[in-house]
């Protein structure tokens, strides 16, 4: 399960599970026309899946604990902050109103040097942008000005996740600078694991043919019914 620091749920970051992608874009408009070819497939039980590891913010670029919102959590600070000289120094982690984004593997203990993000605004289906990791840390980044109110139940307009075609992802949702301007960054990590998928999530269109096509026999059952009463009853369950 993903890690998910107060600030980012306070902000109403949400995590679309790589089995619900399809339906989730369905819903929005994401994917949509022209953009048909960034949704990322279907994951298949058994095979690799890339999940959300963590999701946390900084306020005003600091990555020092405190009680202001938004805040860095001490845990991420002590996995995710590499300092000047270190191999995988992070050059981008005092930036104060951006999305920055990358997988970790757990096994070399460090972000992965040579991964693609795609960013987008899932409000509108718009503004799709791919960066690649910088080579060094390991890190996406992508400045951002969407504003919105989180205390009055509004979210941020935009998601990212690492683009691999082959490759079935969740999708983080909700970017921006919430309380309508703070310098807030989000920043999300994905790690590979083994799909479980046993079914595919139900096409909604194709439930609502299935309850069409149940109250026609049950009108259909009704009539039969009445005209030929010595026959069997339709009786509706109570």
């Amino acid at each position: 399960m993903a890690r998910i620091s107060i600030g980012a749920s306070e902000f109403k970051i949400e995590i679309v599970r790589a089995e619900n992608v399809k339906t989730w874009a369905a819903a929005v408009g994401a994917f949509a026309g022209s953009t048909a070819g960034f949704m990322p497939p279907a994951p298949i039980a058994g095979q690799a899946v890339l999940r959300v590891k963590d999701i946390f913010t900084t306020r005003d670029g600091s990555w020092e604990p405190s009680g202001v919102p938004g805040s860095l959590p001490q845990w991420a600070r002590d996995l995710y902050l590499k300092p000047w000289g270190h191999p995988s120094y992070f050059d981008d982690a005092g930036a104060d109103h951006h999305i920055l984004a990358g997988i970790y593997d757990p096994d070399m203990n460090q972000m992965e040097k040579a991964a693609k993000i795609h960013y987008f605004t899932w409000t509108d289906n718009g503004n799709h942008v791919d960066m690649q990791v910088k080579e060094k840390s390991g890190w996406a980044n992508i400045v951002m000005s969407n504003k919105f109110d989180h205390t009055a139940g509004q979210r941020g307009a935009w998601a990212w996740y690492p683009r691999d075609g082959s490759l079935p992802t969740d999708i983080v949702t909700g970017g921006g600078m919430p309380g309508m301007g703070w310098h807030v960054s989000f920043f999300a990590t994905w790690t590979l694991e083994t799909a479980t998928v046993i079914d595919p999530p139900t096409d909604p269109d194709e439930d609502e043919q299935l309850r069409k096509d149940v109250d026609s026999l049950i009108a259909w059952a009704g009539q039969m019914s009445l005209y030929y009463p010595q026959g069997p009853q339709y009786v509706k369950p109570s």
